[in-house]
């Protein structure tokens, strides 16, 4: 098991019609298309995408102690 802080940055490419949005706790930073946030520590989710697509490119690291 990693042992360390999980960080995790979530780029919005493409926006569901309906539907789709990013659900978090205390994200580190938020914006319409830019999410970072601590999965290990922040309870997150994404609603269901009720109409059209939605995309995301979405890259995590983690920063040992």
């Amino acid at each position: 098991m990693n042992s360390g802080r999980h960080y995790r940055l979530n780029i919005v490419i493409k926006r569901a019609k309906s539907g789709g949005e990013f659900l978090c706790d205390s994200p580190i930073y938020e914006s319409a298309r830019i999410k970072l946030f601590r999965p290990d520590i922040a309870e997150h989710a994404v609603s269901e995408v009720q109409s059209g697509t939605r995309y995301v490119l979405s890259l995590g690291w983690v920063r040992r102690n």
